[in-house]
């Protein structure tokens, strides 16, 4: 019992590890979002798809490990498919309860990715959508026509209008 435990304990902190840099990495990238730092963010956006395939992989080694241990220990699913609940309800007792552990850390951990994930995609949209309309504010002032001064007759540029735009995020 102790090898197949001590194999799904190191996945499980292989995947906390992994998934804890992908949520500094999203700290980071909000970091580059508010201060427009492109080359950041890029070379952040590239460290990012890397940590995902490898947790992609990972979490693939994790469940053909537990659908081998249910081979091997004589277990039956209770669904369909092989669930994690199903296998931590199954075997956790055998562990004292050291996976259900992992499970609950891991989760939380995917849980504050997903919103910093969440976060990031917001500020990059407003930031895009700040963008656009200084962009359409400014090819409207272009289109003003220029007015000519009576005192010297000759043209003067004389297009003054505040841009003002709400920068509230």
């Amino acid at each position: 019992m102790g090898d197949w435990l001590e194999g799904i304990c190191n996945l499980f902190q292989k995947e906390i590890e992994l998934y804890g840099n992908l949520l500094t990495l999203e700290l980071d990238k909000r970091n580059a979002i508010n201060s427009a730092d492109g080359r950041a963010l890029q070379e952040i956006t590239q460290k990012s798809y890397h940590f995902m395939v490898e947790a992609s992989e990972l979490e693939r080694l994790r469940m053909k490990t537990i659908e081998e241990i249910y081979k091997t220990q004589n277990l039956e699913p209770s669904k369909d498919s092989i669930t994690l609940t199903d296998f931590l309800n199954k075997v956790d007792r055998d562990s004292n309860f050291q996976l259900k552990g992992y499970a609950t850390e891991l989760k939380t951990t995917v849980h504050k990715l997903k919103d910093a994930i969440i976060i990031n995609e917001k500020l990059i949209q407003t930031r895009q959508d700040l963008l656009q309309k200084t962009v359409s504010e400014m090819r409207k002032l272009d289109k003003e026509p220029t007015y000519t001064s009576a005192e010297n007759k000759k043209k003067t540029n004389s297009k003054v209008r505040a841009l003002v735009l709400n920068t509230a995020v």
